[in-house]
Protein backbone atom coordinates (compact mmCIF):
# COMPACT_ATOMS: atom_id res chain seq x y z
CA UNK A 1 0.00 0.00 0.00
CA UNK A 2 2.97 2.30 0.45
CA UNK A 3 3.96 2.11 -3.58
CA UNK A 4 2.72 4.42 -5.99
CA UNK A 5 -0.88 3.79 -6.99
CA UNK A 6 0.42 3.03 -10.91
CA UNK A 7 2.89 0.43 -9.52
CA UNK A 8 -0.40 -1.94 -8.48
CA UNK A 9 -1.65 -1.40 -11.52
CA UNK A 10 1.11 -2.28 -13.71
CA UNK A 11 1.55 -5.42 -11.38
CA UNK A 12 -1.71 -6.49 -12.19
CA UNK A 13 -1.95 -6.29 -15.65
CA UNK A 14 1.32 -8.35 -15.52
CA UNK A 15 -0.21 -11.00 -13.66
CA UNK A 16 -3.05 -11.26 -15.46
CA UNK A 17 -1.18 -13.17 -18.53
CA UNK A 18 -0.60 -16.44 -16.83
CA UNK A 19 -3.92 -16.14 -14.54
CA UNK A 20 -7.11 -18.21 -14.41
CA UNK A 21 -10.39 -16.36 -15.54
CA UNK A 22 -11.21 -15.16 -11.75
CA UNK A 23 -8.09 -13.07 -11.88
CA UNK A 24 -8.87 -11.79 -15.30
CA UNK A 25 -11.60 -10.42 -13.90
CA UNK A 26 -9.95 -8.70 -11.35
CA UNK A 27 -7.50 -7.15 -14.22
CA UNK A 28 -10.32 -6.13 -16.08
CA UNK A 29 -12.05 -3.97 -13.60
CA UNK A 30 -8.21 -2.78 -12.58
CA UNK A 31 -7.62 -1.80 -16.27
CA UNK A 32 -10.85 -0.10 -16.68
CA UNK A 33 -9.69 1.78 -13.25
CA UNK A 34 -6.18 2.32 -14.93
CA UNK A 35 -7.68 3.66 -17.69
CA UNK A 36 -9.61 6.44 -15.59
CA UNK A 37 -7.01 6.69 -13.21
CA UNK A 38 -6.71 10.64 -13.52
CA UNK A 39 -10.36 10.82 -13.09
CA UNK A 40 -9.78 8.48 -9.90
CA UNK A 41 -7.23 10.49 -8.37
CA UNK A 42 -9.49 13.80 -8.34
CA UNK A 43 -12.35 11.96 -6.56
CA UNK A 44 -9.47 10.72 -3.61
CA UNK A 45 -8.89 13.59 -3.92
CA UNK A 46 -12.15 15.57 -3.50
CA UNK A 47 -13.32 12.82 -1.30
CA UNK A 48 -9.96 12.63 1.21
CA UNK A 49 -8.22 15.90 0.45
CA UNK A 50 -7.86 16.18 4.33
CA UNK A 51 -6.13 12.56 5.08
CA UNK A 52 -2.89 11.17 3.83
CA UNK A 53 -1.97 9.82 0.57
CA UNK A 54 -1.70 6.39 2.71
CA UNK A 55 -4.76 6.28 3.40
CA UNK A 56 -5.97 6.69 -0.23
CA UNK A 57 -4.04 3.60 -1.20
CA UNK A 58 -5.24 1.68 1.18
CA UNK A 59 -9.14 2.55 0.55
CA UNK A 60 -8.12 1.66 -3.13
CA UNK A 61 -6.48 -1.80 -2.04
CA UNK A 62 -9.33 -2.33 -0.23
CA UNK A 63 -11.71 -1.91 -2.94
CA UNK A 64 -9.38 -3.90 -5.28
CA UNK A 65 -9.75 -6.99 -2.83
CA UNK A 66 -13.51 -6.93 -2.89
CA UNK A 67 -13.69 -7.04 -6.64
CA UNK A 68 -11.47 -10.26 -6.37
CA UNK A 69 -14.18 -11.27 -3.78
CA UNK A 70 -17.25 -10.09 -6.30
CA UNK A 71 -15.31 -12.68 -9.45
CA UNK A 72 -14.77 -15.31 -7.60
CA UNK A 73 -18.07 -15.78 -6.31
CA UNK A 74 -19.36 -16.28 -9.86
CA UNK A 75 -16.46 -18.60 -10.18
CA UNK A 76 -17.25 -22.17 -9.95
CA UNK A 77 -13.65 -24.06 -10.17
CA UNK A 78 -13.90 -27.44 -11.96
CA UNK A 79 -13.23 -30.55 -10.19
CA UNK A 80 -9.27 -32.14 -10.08
CA UNK A 81 -8.75 -33.82 -13.46
CA UNK A 82 -11.75 -32.64 -15.41
CA UNK A 83 -11.82 -29.69 -18.30
CA UNK A 84 -13.55 -26.31 -17.56
CA UNK A 85 -15.64 -26.64 -21.68
CA UNK A 86 -16.01 -23.70 -23.24
CA UNK A 87 -19.56 -22.75 -25.05
CA UNK A 88 -17.87 -24.50 -28.13
CA UNK A 89 -17.04 -27.50 -26.75
CA UNK A 90 -20.77 -27.75 -25.43
CA UNK A 91 -22.03 -27.86 -28.93
CA UNK A 92 -23.66 -30.91 -29.73
CA UNK A 93 -23.59 -32.07 -26.70
CA UNK A 94 -27.39 -34.25 -26.33
CA UNK A 95 -26.21 -36.96 -23.29
CA UNK A 96 -24.86 -37.03 -19.56
CA UNK A 97 -22.57 -39.61 -20.30
CA UNK A 98 -21.18 -37.17 -23.62
CA UNK A 99 -21.11 -34.45 -20.99
CA UNK A 100 -18.68 -36.17 -18.36
CA UNK A 101 -16.67 -37.76 -21.55
CA UNK A 102 -16.14 -34.81 -22.58
CA UNK A 103 -15.12 -32.83 -19.58
CA UNK A 104 -12.48 -35.27 -19.45
CA UNK A 105 -11.14 -35.10 -23.23
CA UNK A 106 -12.52 -32.21 -24.71
CA UNK A 107 -11.49 -33.37 -27.91
CA UNK A 108 -13.74 -36.52 -27.92
CA UNK A 109 -16.69 -37.16 -30.47
CA UNK A 110 -19.26 -38.46 -28.87
CA UNK A 111 -22.33 -36.69 -30.28
CA UNK A 112 -23.40 -39.96 -33.01
CA UNK A 113 -22.86 -42.42 -30.44
CA UNK A 114 -26.41 -43.70 -29.77
CA UNK A 115 -26.38 -44.11 -33.90
CA UNK A 116 -23.42 -45.86 -34.21
CA UNK A 117 -23.92 -49.06 -32.36
CA UNK A 118 -21.52 -47.82 -29.28
CA UNK A 119 -24.27 -48.85 -26.49
CA UNK A 120 -22.70 -49.72 -23.59
CA UNK A 121 -24.69 -51.92 -20.63
CA UNK A 122 -25.91 -52.97 -18.80
CA UNK A 123 -29.25 -52.60 -19.52
CA UNK A 124 -31.33 -50.58 -17.09
CA UNK A 125 -34.70 -49.05 -16.69
CA UNK A 126 -32.99 -45.32 -17.62
CA UNK A 127 -30.16 -47.42 -19.99
CA UNK A 128 -31.75 -49.23 -23.14
CA UNK A 129 -30.02 -49.43 -26.49
CA UNK A 130 -31.78 -47.55 -29.38
CA UNK A 131 -33.04 -49.55 -32.24
CA UNK A 132 -30.73 -48.47 -34.19
CA UNK A 133 -27.67 -49.61 -32.04
CA UNK A 134 -25.95 -52.95 -33.26
CA UNK A 135 -26.81 -54.70 -29.95
CA UNK A 136 -30.21 -54.35 -30.37
CA UNK A 137 -29.90 -56.83 -33.85
CA UNK A 138 -33.35 -55.49 -35.33
CA UNK A 139 -32.77 -56.50 -38.82
CA UNK A 140 -33.93 -52.43 -39.57
CA UNK A 141 -37.21 -51.93 -38.10
CA UNK A 142 -38.20 -51.39 -34.36
CA UNK A 143 -37.15 -54.44 -32.46
CA UNK A 144 -34.51 -54.97 -29.82
CA UNK A 145 -32.91 -58.44 -28.95
CA UNK A 146 -29.85 -57.62 -26.66
CA UNK A 147 -27.10 -60.11 -27.71
CA UNK A 148 -24.15 -58.24 -26.41
CA UNK A 149 -23.31 -59.65 -22.64
CA UNK A 150 -26.63 -61.99 -23.20
CA UNK A 151 -27.25 -64.48 -25.78
CA UNK A 152 -30.11 -63.41 -28.15
CA UNK A 153 -33.93 -64.83 -27.08
CA UNK A 154 -34.53 -65.54 -31.14
CA UNK A 155 -32.32 -66.58 -33.81
CA UNK A 156 -31.60 -64.15 -36.95
CA UNK A 157 -34.20 -65.65 -39.00
CA UNK A 158 -36.98 -65.32 -36.64
CA UNK A 159 -35.90 -61.82 -36.49
CA UNK A 160 -35.86 -61.80 -39.83
CA UNK A 161 -39.70 -63.10 -39.73
CA UNK A 162 -40.69 -60.69 -36.81
CA UNK A 163 -39.31 -57.67 -38.27
CA UNK A 164 -41.10 -58.75 -42.08
CA UNK A 165 -44.62 -59.79 -40.22
CA UNK A 166 -44.32 -56.09 -38.40
CA UNK A 167 -44.05 -54.46 -41.68
CA UNK A 168 -47.06 -56.13 -42.97
CA UNK A 169 -49.26 -55.39 -40.03
CA UNK A 170 -48.29 -51.62 -40.19
CA UNK A 171 -49.19 -51.61 -43.91
CA UNK A 172 -52.27 -53.00 -43.72
CA UNK A 173 -55.47 -50.98 -44.61
CA UNK A 174 -57.43 -51.88 -41.69
CA UNK A 175 -54.76 -51.00 -39.23
CA UNK A 176 -54.60 -47.60 -40.02
CA UNK A 177 -55.37 -45.45 -37.04
CA UNK A 178 -57.46 -42.03 -36.86
CA UNK A 179 -56.53 -39.32 -34.80
CA UNK A 180 -59.10 -38.22 -32.84
CA UNK A 181 -58.59 -34.66 -32.70
CA UNK A 182 -58.31 -34.57 -37.15
CA UNK A 183 -62.15 -35.31 -36.87
CA UNK A 184 -62.70 -31.73 -36.60
CA UNK A 185 -60.90 -30.66 -39.50
CA UNK A 186 -63.31 -29.58 -42.49
CA UNK A 187 -60.94 -30.65 -45.08
CA UNK A 188 -59.54 -33.77 -44.16
CA UNK A 189 -61.54 -35.08 -41.39
CA UNK A 190 -60.50 -38.87 -42.00
CA UNK A 191 -56.62 -38.55 -41.52
CA UNK A 192 -55.51 -42.01 -41.43
CA UNK A 193 -51.88 -42.89 -39.93
CA UNK A 194 -50.15 -46.38 -39.50
CA UNK A 195 -49.84 -47.58 -36.00
CA UNK A 196 -46.01 -48.18 -34.86
CA UNK A 197 -45.72 -51.22 -32.60
CA UNK A 198 -42.00 -51.70 -31.14
CA UNK A 199 -40.35 -54.87 -29.76
CA UNK A 200 -38.51 -55.08 -26.54
CA UNK A 201 -36.94 -57.93 -24.93
CA UNK A 202 -35.41 -57.25 -21.56
CA UNK A 203 -33.07 -60.37 -21.12
CA UNK A 204 -32.13 -61.22 -17.14
CA UNK A 205 -34.44 -58.82 -15.75
CA UNK A 206 -34.52 -57.91 -12.28
CA UNK A 207 -37.92 -58.77 -10.37
CA UNK A 208 -38.26 -55.10 -8.29
CA UNK A 209 -38.70 -53.68 -11.78
CA UNK A 210 -41.18 -56.07 -13.81
CA UNK A 211 -44.22 -53.61 -12.07
CA UNK A 212 -46.48 -51.90 -14.71
CA UNK A 213 -45.73 -48.94 -13.26
CA UNK A 214 -41.85 -49.26 -13.99
CA UNK A 215 -42.70 -50.31 -17.23
CA UNK A 216 -44.74 -48.06 -18.59
CA UNK A 217 -42.34 -45.46 -17.70
CA UNK A 218 -39.46 -47.40 -19.09
CA UNK A 219 -41.65 -47.51 -22.50
CA UNK A 220 -41.70 -44.04 -22.64
CA UNK A 221 -38.48 -43.55 -22.53
CA UNK A 222 -37.53 -45.56 -24.79
CA UNK A 223 -40.34 -44.53 -27.63
CA UNK A 224 -39.21 -40.99 -26.80
CA UNK A 225 -35.69 -42.24 -27.89
CA UNK A 226 -36.86 -44.86 -31.10
CA UNK A 227 -38.95 -41.61 -32.12
CA UNK A 228 -40.78 -44.56 -34.49
CA UNK A 229 -43.29 -42.01 -36.15
CA UNK A 230 -40.35 -39.48 -37.05
CA UNK A 231 -41.92 -39.80 -40.48
CA UNK A 232 -45.37 -38.13 -39.53
CA UNK A 233 -43.94 -35.81 -36.64
CA UNK A 234 -40.66 -35.33 -37.13
CA UNK A 235 -37.56 -34.74 -34.53
CA UNK A 236 -37.90 -34.24 -31.80
CA UNK A 237 -40.81 -35.49 -30.60
CA UNK A 238 -43.56 -32.57 -30.16
CA UNK A 239 -45.16 -32.78 -27.25
CA UNK A 240 -49.17 -32.76 -28.90
CA UNK A 241 -48.87 -35.55 -31.31
CA UNK A 242 -51.13 -38.66 -32.14
CA UNK A 243 -50.47 -41.47 -30.18
CA UNK A 244 -49.83 -43.90 -32.78
CA UNK A 245 -46.72 -45.67 -30.96
CA UNK A 246 -46.76 -48.78 -28.84
CA UNK A 247 -44.14 -50.79 -27.05
CA UNK A 248 -44.07 -54.49 -26.41
CA UNK A 249 -42.16 -55.60 -23.74
CA UNK A 250 -40.74 -59.87 -23.25
CA UNK A 251 -39.50 -60.83 -20.23
CA UNK A 252 -38.39 -64.20 -21.09
CA UNK A 253 -37.02 -65.08 -17.53
CA UNK A 254 -40.85 -64.55 -16.04
CA UNK A 255 -42.59 -65.33 -18.93
CA UNK A 256 -44.02 -61.53 -18.53
CA UNK A 257 -45.62 -59.34 -21.38
CA UNK A 258 -46.49 -55.90 -21.01
CA UNK A 259 -47.76 -53.28 -23.33
CA UNK A 260 -47.03 -49.87 -23.28
CA UNK A 261 -48.39 -46.46 -24.70
CA UNK A 262 -48.50 -42.81 -24.48
CA UNK A 263 -51.87 -42.56 -24.62
CA UNK A 264 -55.30 -45.10 -24.16
CA UNK A 265 -56.76 -43.45 -27.24
CA UNK A 266 -56.03 -46.45 -28.90
CA UNK A 267 -53.95 -49.28 -26.97
CA UNK A 268 -53.02 -49.48 -23.09
CA UNK A 269 -53.46 -51.60 -20.76
CA UNK A 270 -56.93 -51.21 -19.92
CA UNK A 271 -57.74 -50.79 -24.32
CA UNK A 272 -56.87 -54.05 -25.37
CA UNK A 273 -53.58 -54.32 -23.81
CA UNK A 274 -54.47 -57.18 -21.68
CA UNK A 275 -55.52 -59.00 -24.26
CA UNK A 276 -52.42 -58.90 -26.07
CA UNK A 277 -50.51 -59.68 -22.64
CA UNK A 278 -52.57 -62.61 -22.19
CA UNK A 279 -52.42 -63.92 -25.97
CA UNK A 280 -48.78 -63.79 -26.03
CA UNK A 281 -48.57 -65.58 -22.30
CA UNK A 282 -50.43 -68.35 -23.97
CA UNK A 283 -47.89 -68.54 -26.72
CA UNK A 284 -45.20 -68.73 -24.14
CA UNK A 285 -46.85 -71.35 -21.97
CA UNK A 286 -47.58 -73.39 -25.31
CA UNK A 287 -43.78 -73.32 -26.00
CA UNK A 288 -42.69 -74.37 -22.68
CA UNK A 289 -41.61 -70.62 -22.01
CA UNK A 290 -38.63 -70.89 -23.85
CA UNK A 291 -40.20 -69.19 -27.12
CA UNK A 292 -40.26 -65.58 -27.00
CA UNK A 293 -40.68 -65.19 -31.14
CA UNK A 294 -44.14 -67.09 -30.83
CA UNK A 295 -44.76 -64.47 -27.73
CA UNK A 296 -43.78 -61.33 -30.01
CA UNK A 297 -45.92 -62.94 -32.67
CA UNK A 298 -48.80 -63.44 -30.76
CA UNK A 299 -48.73 -60.08 -29.15
CA UNK A 300 -48.52 -58.13 -32.51
CA UNK A 301 -50.93 -60.22 -33.97
CA UNK A 302 -53.54 -59.21 -31.62
CA UNK A 303 -51.94 -55.50 -31.35
CA UNK A 304 -53.18 -54.74 -35.24
CA UNK A 305 -56.56 -56.92 -34.87
CA UNK A 306 -57.35 -54.83 -31.84
CA UNK A 307 -56.48 -51.61 -33.94
CA UNK A 308 -59.23 -53.20 -36.93
CA UNK A 309 -61.36 -53.71 -34.59
CA UNK A 310 -61.44 -50.20 -33.15
CA UNK A 311 -61.51 -48.99 -36.89
CA UNK A 312 -64.55 -50.65 -37.66
CA UNK A 313 -66.28 -49.82 -34.48
CA UNK A 314 -65.54 -46.17 -34.66
CA UNK A 315 -66.00 -45.94 -38.88
CA UNK A 316 -69.69 -47.43 -38.26
CA UNK A 317 -70.60 -45.41 -35.30
CA UNK A 318 -69.13 -42.12 -37.31
CA UNK A 319 -70.74 -43.12 -40.10
CA UNK A 320 -74.23 -43.66 -37.90
CA UNK A 321 -73.54 -39.99 -36.21
CA UNK A 322 -73.18 -38.34 -39.76
CA UNK A 323 -75.93 -39.64 -41.49
CA UNK A 324 -78.03 -38.78 -38.37
CA UNK A 325 -76.93 -34.94 -38.69
CA UNK A 326 -77.04 -34.57 -41.99
CA UNK A 327 -80.38 -33.21 -43.12
CA UNK A 328 -80.10 -30.17 -40.31
CA UNK A 329 -76.63 -29.77 -41.54
CA UNK A 330 -78.13 -29.21 -45.07
CA UNK A 331 -81.01 -27.15 -44.08
CA UNK A 332 -78.31 -24.81 -42.40
CA UNK A 333 -76.09 -24.27 -45.12
CA UNK A 334 -78.65 -23.69 -47.28
CA UNK A 335 -80.21 -21.18 -45.34
CA UNK A 336 -76.85 -19.60 -45.22
CA UNK A 337 -75.91 -19.73 -48.40
CA UNK A 338 -79.16 -17.84 -49.46
CA UNK A 339 -78.89 -14.86 -47.03
CA UNK A 340 -75.09 -14.51 -48.16
CA UNK A 341 -76.92 -14.70 -51.80
CA UNK A 342 -79.70 -12.07 -51.07
CA UNK A 343 -77.10 -9.81 -49.38
CA UNK A 344 -74.69 -9.79 -52.58
CA UNK A 345 -77.60 -9.02 -54.88
CA UNK A 346 -78.49 -6.47 -52.63
CA UNK A 347 -75.11 -4.87 -52.09
CA UNK A 348 -74.77 -5.11 -56.35
CA UNK A 349 -78.75 -3.65 -57.05
CA UNK A 350 -76.92 -0.38 -54.66
CA UNK A 351 -73.90 -0.55 -56.33
CA UNK A 352 -75.92 -0.25 -59.70
CA UNK A 353 -78.75 2.30 -58.72
CA UNK A 354 -76.00 4.63 -57.56
CA UNK A 355 -73.82 4.62 -60.54
CA UNK A 356 -77.18 5.12 -62.33
CA UNK A 357 -77.83 8.26 -60.30
CA UNK A 358 -74.72 9.26 -60.79
CA UNK A 359 -74.80 9.14 -64.78
CA UNK A 360 -77.96 9.89 -65.57
CA UNK A 361 -79.10 12.36 -62.53
CA UNK A 362 -76.80 15.36 -63.68
CA UNK A 363 -78.74 15.24 -67.67
CA UNK A 364 -82.40 15.21 -66.02
CA UNK A 365 -81.26 18.47 -63.77
CA UNK A 366 -79.81 20.27 -66.85
CA UNK A 367 -83.11 19.24 -68.79
CA UNK A 368 -85.00 19.89 -65.74
CA UNK A 369 -83.69 23.48 -65.87
CA UNK A 370 -84.35 24.36 -69.57
CA UNK A 371 -87.68 23.51 -69.07
CA UNK A 372 -88.28 25.64 -66.38
CA UNK A 373 -86.67 28.64 -67.83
Amino acid sequence: PSRPLSTWLHAFVRLSRHSRPALRCVVVLSVTRSQRIRQTNRMLAEVFSATPAVVQRWVFFILVLSSVAHCLSFVKPAKTGEHFLTPSELVNISTVDCLEARKKDPKLDCTNSSSNGSFVGPISPVNYPIYRDAVCNSEGDFLCDPGVQWHTSMTAHQRVNLTQRLGELRKRDDSLVVCGHLLNDPIDNWHYQPFYLGVAILPDWLAESSDPESLQKMGQLIMADWNMDELYVGHPQPHLRCPTTSLLFILPNSNEVFVSSPSCEFLCDSNGGGQVATRARAAFRASGGSNVYEAAMAGAEEVYNHLARIRQSSHSSSSEVSTAGQPELNISNLLQRAAFAAAVLALAAAFLLGLAVLLVGPGLIARRGKFEC
